[in-house]
């Protein structure tokens, strides 16, 4: 059965304090409780398409209540799908791969900052000769990424300003003709947030081979993330040095394996490229960069009710 939401939620920061006993039930607090468990069915969607260079990562629309999400709601993360021309399904370069670079422009939250290119799709691939002394080196713009939209509604002005606990079951606490009581009202409101806030995309930055990625922080309520609670994803920046784009050693020649990791329990980055150059010579390297986003879960333990 596929979700259907007929109005699109928005969230309200209600605190605990307003629901107390003695005061005066009012329904707009119970329709706050109820919109925040419904943002938080939809706070976070992810969508999937493929593009090329010079592509402008299209603006999604939720399937579930028609929400239109906003350029700065987005951030990527991407896979190289294939290194081929788009259009002939080939090279368009000498021989073969000779170094990458693809990148997502994410948006820049820094107040001012300029965001005419965010959601831009960028590839740039270049080829060489198998001569290890004249490469002529061709640069082409071939490439399809498979990139995948983090939407997340209010990803940068949400602020809760106490950090939400799982509640466990509260079934127990529902009954028919029994009154509406202030702790059933406080947990309620303290679920319906922590659902919102369960699980976060928080873009971490670009590392180099044995770099750390740091464990994340939530920019809603500052909650800070263990390892155990995080997944890293990370996507190839560029295949040559880490702190440098640029041609790499010709006597290297061209490119072979790749491969990428950021261990779970540490963060650190471990990056292998492998050039193969003239006969039989092969060469393993840490070359490379990568971007690296953070999915995060926090762990379901019952704490207390909050102010």
């Amino acid at each position: 059965m596929t979700l259907r939401l007929n109005t699109i939620a928005g969230f309200s920061d209600l605190q605990n304090s307003t629901l107390t006993a003695g005061k005066r039930a009012r329904a707009m607090h119970v329709a706050m409780i109820i919109n925040n468990a419904q943002f938080g069915m939809v706070r976070l969607e992810f969508f999937q398409d493929k593009y090329i260079d010079g592509n402008t990562v299209i603006l999604p629309v939720s399937a579930v209540d028609k929400y239109n999400y906003s350029r700065d709601e987005l951030t990527y993360f991407w896979a190289i799908k294939s290194t081929q021309n788009a259009s002939t399904g080939w090279l368009t370069g000498p021989d073969c791969l000779w170094y990458l670079s693809h990148r997502v422009q994410q948006w820049d939250p820094t107040p001012g900052a300029d965001n005419t290119d965010a959601g831009k799709v960028f590839s740039e691939e270049w080829y060489r000769k198998s001569s290890v002394h004249n490469p002529d080196g061709a640069k082409s713009s071939d490439g399809v990424l498979l990139v995948t939209t983090c939407a997340q509604r209010a990803m940068s002005n949400l602020v809760v300003q106490y950090t939400p606990h799982f509640q466990g079951d509260l079934t127990s606490l529902i009954n028919i003709d029994d009154p509406w009581s202030e702790d059933l009202a406080r947990r309620l409101n303290v679920a319906a947030k922590f659902s919102v806030l369960k699980n976060e995309v928080i873009y971490m930055g670009e590392f180099k081979h044995g770099d750390t990625v740091p464990t994340p922080i939530s920019p809603a309520d500052g909650y800070p993330y263990t390892y155990a609670e995080t997944q890293f994803i990370p996507s190839w920046r560029w295949s040559t040095q880490g702190n440098l784009y640029r041609e790499p050693d010709n006597y290297l020649g061209q490119l072979q394996r790749m491969e990428m990791a950021v261990a779970p329990t540490t963060g650190v980055v471990t990056l292998r490229v492998d050039y193969k150059g003239d006969e039989n010579s092969q060469y393993t390297t840490t070359h490379g960069r990568i971007a690296v986003h953070a999915l995060t879960t926090r762990s379901v333990a019952i704490g207390p009710v909050g102010p």
